[in-house]
């Protein structure tokens, strides 16, 4: 009987101008012993795909009411717990791992493209902080005349 052979994932791009690893000899080790991929090597699109994953393991867990300690806590935790545990899946060699950078994380970095996008060709930001100048001034001068 023929059986296909095992699927293993391709190994992500790692930099042409970075072979070496830019992280302390312990912790690249340590990666290493862990069987994740050194985040320092990869490519650039790989390495915004982990962060992608990362930031969306954040904000995920920070969505969630699990944290009774404010918010700078909330996001803290947050940060630390979900960011961490999507970071060690992302980095993870393995089909998970590369499922996680593909799908969570190319995901959240088209997101963040298509937002940054948006942002550019209707200047929300321009628009917001010309909108709030405008209400502090009528807001100043509301208070000047009842001062008067």
């Amino acid at each position: 009987r023929w059986s296909p052979p095992p699927s293993t994932p391709p190994p992500p791009r790692t930099s042409s101008a970075l072979t070496t690893s830019k992280l302390p000899a312990a912790v690249a080790a340590q990666l290493e012993e862990l069987d994740l991929y050194d985040p320092t090597t990869l490519a650039r699109d790989d390495r915004q795909e982990v962060l992608g994953t990362a930031a969306v393991g954040a904000l995920g867990l920070f969505l969630l009411p699990l944290f009774e300690v404010g918010l700078l806590g909330d996001v803290a935790l947050s940060v630390l717990l979900g960011g961490g545990a999507a970071s060690y899946v992302a980095l993870r060699k393995d089909e998970v791992g590369d499922g996680a950078r593909r799908l969570v994380g190319k995901t959240a970095v088209t997101a963040a493209d298509k937002a940054r996008e948006y942002e550019r060709e209707q200047q929300l930001t321009a628009k917001s902080a010309a909108k709030a100048k405008e209400v502090a001034s009528q807001a100043w001068a509301e208070l000047k005349k009842s001062l008067e």
